[in-house]
């Protein structure tokens, strides 16, 4: 196994606290729409870095900026987008690893359990009882046989 580890309750307990809490820091978080996300302008590091050149440039020529321009929400958006990213540099870099474990654990845990299912079916034979088990364990492979092709009428 290249995963052999455990997490107790009070670890996972503790692990969900201190995400709810981070979340309680930023009551301003959204939860769009995917219609709201497809008509946002797309972000990137590459728009990070205009939006905040533009700031640079702002303030070295302030006077081409009409006075309707509400340069101070301008910058607080801007510094909320910066700070938002080295979080979310953060968070990405953990949901990484989270993920990729969670995927190499249930790899492996799904293997162990196919062994286990086939020690259950062999043992089945012998112990009656096993069948209900066997019965149940199996209905996650229902339609999943080999497909029949496909009869071509001529």
């Amino acid at each position: 196994n290249r995963v052999s580890a455990a997490i107790s309750a009070e670890v996972k307990d503790d692990i969900i606290r201190r995400i709810r809490d981070a979340r309680e820091l930023l009551p301003f978080l959204l939860a769009l729409s995917k219609e709201e996300r497809k008509a946002l302008n797309d972000i990137g590091q590459q728009g990070l870095i205009y939006t905040l050149d533009t700031v640079d440039g702002m303030n070295q020529f302030p006077e081409t900026i009409p006075a309707t321009f509400d340069k101070e929400e301008f910058i607080k958006d801007v510094v909320l987008l910066d700070n938002l990213d080295d979080i979310m540099d953060e968070v990405m870099s953990f949901y990484v690893a989270l993920k990729d474990t969670y995927n190499q654990a249930g790899s492996e845990a799904m293997k162990s359990a196919g062994k286990v299912y086939d020690y259950l079916k062999k043992g089945e034979d012998e112990n009656v009882s096993l069948r209900e088990v066997v019965a149940k364990i199996g209905k996650r492979f229902e339609g999943q046989g080999k497909k029949k092709p496909p009869v071509n009428p001529i």
